[in-house]
């Protein structure tokens, strides 16, 4: 799929079913690295920022209005330097490390001037998710404030949908006013899926949704949206379902179906609708329904 904005990203498959992280260049290299069942869970400024980490030592010297502190629910194989960092897209080093994970992604390396600029107008809270740097693997790292970070995917909390191009937001996924904010671009480089990172991200943006800047103590809920179901192993047969793989050319496995895994964080679905969109055999654009789900703060 060309277009996928959905709370979960998924790598691009390669034609045996496997993951291609495709060796990129910036300030180190992702080793090639290749995994079958490669829909599992991914969770896609400025100075002065405090992380926000699962350990209770760890603080690093940006500061915000929002509180340091240990993870809001503890995860088993979480590692304990696990922190959520503020993204600085004026810094050159830290655009070409997301660029290099969007490229393992596989989609929406084209937002990244548009995302810099919602973080600029504060309507998105963009985090690298890092890990303390490990010198056996070829991630990029960054500096800020004289400390080392390895980030290892990222996750956003925004206050206005930013859709297709064309598209008008949908104010039932973000709309500071109602009190609902979204996350989004949620992505974990492969080589980190089941280590928790996913829900550590998840945990800490429900609980910045109302802490300010990021949000605000009126925030009452947060939503995500997913691919739909419907396109899924178990989903619909027929060109509205599983048949838009055939229309799209796509030789890749049928992924599995994360709304499950929402639903286990407590979200619940409260409509589908057309959202992401991509490019058939044809030539002509395909569009794919989302599955959108929300959660209620206490």
């Amino acid at each position: 799929m060309k277009v996928m904005t959905g709370g979960i990203e998924m790598p691009r498959p390669e034609p045996n079913g496997g993951v291609s992280n495709k060796q990129v260049q910036s300030t180190g290299s992702l080793r090639e690295s290749k995994q079958s069942d490669f829909f599992h869970l991914q969770h896609d400024a400025g100075n002065n920022f405090r992380a926000f980490s699962s350990s209770t030592a760890a603080e690093a010297t940006m500061t915000t209005n929002a509180p340091s502190g240990p993870a809001t629910i503890p995860h088993r194989q979480l590692p304990s330097s696990a922190s959520l960092i503020p993204i600085d897209l004026k810094i050159a080093e830290e655009r070409q490390i997301l660029y290099d994970q969007r490229i393992v992604c596989g989609w929406n390396k084209d937002k990244i001037p548009k995302w810099a600029a919602a973080i600029e107008d504060g309507t998105r809270s963009f985090f690298w998710i890092c890990l303390a740097p490990d010198a056996e693997k070829d991630i990029p790292t960054f500096k800020r404030d004289g400390t080392t970070y390895m980030p290892v995917g990222h996750v956003s909390l925004d206050k206005v949908d930013i859709n297709e191009p064309d598209a008008v937001p949908d104010t039932t996924l973000a709309d500071p006013e109602k009190g609902v904010l979204t996350i989004t671009s949620l992505f974990v480089l492969p080589a980190f899926h089941r280590s928790g990172l996913g829900a550590f991200a998840m945990d800490e943006c429900e609980r910045l949704a109302r802490v300010p800047p990021f949000g605000s103590e009126s925030i009452v809920a947060v939503t995500v949206n997913t691919l739909s179901p419907r396109y899924c192993v178990g989903g619909v047969e027929g060109p509205d379902g599983l048949g838009q793989w055939e229309r799209e050319g796509a030789d890749r496995p049928v992924p599995q179906n994360n709304m499950l895994w929402y639903e286990k964080k407590g979200y619940k679905r409260y409509k589908e609708a057309p959202r992401y969109t991509s490019v058939g055999k044809q030539g002509e654009t395909l569009w794919w329904y989302a599955c959108f789900m929300r959660k209620e703060l206490h």
